[in-house]
């Protein structure tokens, strides 16, 4: 979630998470304030557990706003091994390029973080800008809550271990894998 957000916010995301199969969710809080580097770490700490716990072998991470800023600064850390995917909404990026996995989704009329201007390049992976939407409104826009699902519902081309893990869920032995939201 972003700065003063909390789980609330993604409530919307997670009935139609929820509406495609996808139950296990879960959410990450903290406090306001902007040390990135240190909650990135307790959310790379969180997201070490839920594998654990859940037998998972990766995560697929959504973060709004400052959440999102969290999510790409956990990627750069030795725990980023454990994110599958990571959606960001609204989220400031300091970068000229996104992984292929990821996708940044930014709105037309956010008056907090302005999306990538077209005359700058467009940021390389994947990315969205919504029309008709403001910097909350990416939490429960109707577009930006179906970019989300599709791309997470997206399969990853299987190398040999995600083959053999595939393989191994398919048979009952691993679960699927865990999702989580910031939030």
């Amino acid at each position: 979630h972003g700065l003063f957000g909390s789980a609330s916010n993604f409530l919307s995301l997670r009935r139609v998470l929820a509406a495609r199969g996808v139950s296990n969710v879960h959410s990450f809080s903290y406090l306001p304030g902007i040390d990135v580097p240190r909650v990135a770490r307790r959310l790379g700490e969180r997201i070490e557990a839920l594998c654990t716990a859940t037998r998972s072998a990766q995560v697929d991470v959504v973060g709004h706003s400052l959440g999102g800023l969290v999510g790409r600064h956990l990627t750069e850390l030795p725990a980023g091994r454990l994110v599958r995917r990571l959606v960001t909404l609204g989220a400031p990026y300091l970068t000229t390029s996104i992984a292929p996995q990821d996708l940044a989704i930014f709105a037309a009329h956010d008056a907090l973080i302005s999306p990538p201007h077209p005359d700058h390049g467009a940021l390389h992976g994947r990315t969205r800008v919504v029309p008709d939407c403001g910097h909350l409104g990416l939490l429960y826009h109707p577009d930006v809550l179906r970019h989300v699902a599709r791309h997470l519902a997206r399969p990853r081309r299987p190398t040999a271990a995600r083959g053999y893990a595939a393989r191994l869920r398919r048979a009952g032995a691993l679960p699927a894998r865990a999702q989580l939201a910031i939030g």
